[in-house]
């Protein structure tokens, strides 16, 4: 029973971030496309975006059932895990388009999906445990 809470977690989280991924690239794209905004900040303000919009759901949904510290201690755990792997994709961003030719949208995409997994890995532990 409880490997089946697991993988249903698993899923949840990644549904999630699917939709935060969406977010994210479309947010990308708008801030850099039609706003003008460097393709670095114009991700790390995408981010923003998407990392708020993935806390709710998450914290709604995905972990509903979990021991749940006070709602301002989960989110500034959250927050500051998130942080740690938005870094990790400025920097996998930066090096894919500027190093490797790659187009910004497919860098970030890149980026979101190797950073998703240490991102679940550490939210599960410290934010909703």
């Amino acid at each position: 029973m409880q490997k089946n809470i697991q993988y249903a977690r698993i899923l949840k989280f990644a549904s999630v971030g699917a939709i935060g991924a969406i977010i994210n690239l479309g947010f990308l794209f708008i801030f850099r496309e039609f706003l003008g905004v460097y393709y670095i900040f114009a991700g790390f303000l995408s981010s923003q975006i998407s990392l708020t919009c993935n806390f709710i759901a998450n914290d709604a949904w995905t972990f509903k059932n979990a021991k749940k510290l006070p709602f301002l201690s989960r989110f500034g755990r959250y927050w500051f895990i998130s942080h740690g792997t938005i870094l990790l994709d400025l920097f996998i961003l930066y090096l894919l388009t500027n190093y490797f030719g790659l187009y910004y949208i497919a860098s970030m995409l890149i980026a979101i999906l190797i950073s998703a997994s240490i991102n679940y890995v550490l939210n599960k532990s410290h934010t909703f445990h």
